[in-house]
């Protein structure tokens, strides 16, 4: 497993296509004479990350480990003060993958019913996020917002939110909310055959961007901290390099939706020559990245020739690779 490292520092921040996966899950209550809550929830546009997918069996709760569900929130305003939905105050649900309705339920069997007290027409507001209950992850239901901290780049982020009255069924759409970001890093053939190089090295490759962002549940915006920077080192050791691109690694970065969040890539490389002599180059480029995307870098590395970038950008769904010559 790759692992990332990031360190507090800061500076400026560092495109993409998005996945579809769909999952529908439904809660079953029990008739006791109160109505029950009726959940429902699905991904939309899906980013990936090197170690997995978060997607159905992510929102299945593991009892042997404690790990998977969903955090979920349920609350309404009386008297101008928030009021939570009892047993909805940050419960962890886990999701059946197995049945065909992907029924929800809280993992500690308490059950979620509609208040009875409150008028009909009162709006109710739920989010949910995942992982659940993790320390990263904070909700601010007063707010409606949730704050996320990296704490680990191999970990995707999701939430979801639905504001309805009572009775309705609630429609939770998971969208992933951090960028995921994928390096990949090669030579320039024609500039390594002119050297008469006999290998190219790289050793270093790194990204500083943000390590804090906040989703706003209701406005659909991400943002990043940008004055509070991390950097994530892709490579920090010598690896060697090819005439065909090759990943470098995959991180979960924080970063502004819409327009994304620009950061600066940092790469150190080296040519080896006939004779034990060497070229060694360190250089930096500036490159773009989406939340909830997945973020494709290319890297072509050449001599002393000016750093060139290219991005091409489509419709939110899907951005075009990034190419850089360096």
């Amino acid at each position: 497993m790759k692992k990332y490292f990031f360190l507090a520092s800061v500076a400026v921040i560092a495109l993409s296509s998005c996945s579809n996966e769909e999952i529908s899950e439904v809660s079953v209550l029990p008739g006791t004479g109160a109505t029950p809550i009726e959940f429902t929830a699905y991904t939309g546009r899906a980013t990936r990350y090197s170690a997995s997918e978060a997607g159905i069996e992510n929102l299945v709760y593991n009892a042997d480990n404690n790990s998977g569900g969903f955090s979920l929130t349920g609350v309404y305003t009386v008297d101008n003060e928030l009021a939570y939905i009892e047993n909805l105050n940050n419960a962890v649900y886990t999701a059946d993958a197995e049945a065909e309705s992907h029924s929800c339920s809280s993992v500690d069997g308490k059950l979620a019913m509609w208040p009875s007290e409150v008028s009909s027409d009162m709006q109710y507001s739920f989010y949910a996020y995942y992982p659940a209950g993790s320390q990263y992850t904070v909700l601010d239901a007063e707010q409606g917002k949730l704050n996320i901290t990296v704490g680990d780049p191999e970990t995707d982020v999701m939430a979801a939110a639905a504001t309805v009255t009572k009775g309705n069924a609630v429609a939770l759409e998971f969208k992933h909310l951090l960028a995921q970001v994928e390096i990949n890093v090669q030579y320039d053939e024609e500039y390594y055959g002119t050297l008469g190089a006999i290998a190219a090295d790289l050793t270093s490759l790194s990204l500083r961007a943000p390590q804090y962002s906040t989703y706003d549940f209701a406005e659909s915006s991400i943002v990043a901290n940008a004055e509070t920077l991390s950097v994530y080192s892709f490579v920090s050791s010598s690896v060697s390099l090819y005439s065909s691109a090759s990943s470098k690694g995959v991180a979960m970065i924080p970063a502004n939706n819409g327009n994304g969040t620009s950061c600066e890539l940092s790469i150190s490389y080296y040519f080896a020559l006939q004779g034990d002599q060497s070229l060694d180059y360190e250089k930096t480029a500036n490159v773009t990245i989406v939340a909830g995307c997945k973020n494709v870098i290319n890297v072509t590395v050449k001599g002393d020739t000016p750093i060139s970038i290219t991005a091409s950008v489509a419709p939110w769904d899907s951005v075009d690779d990034q190419d850089i010559d360096l």
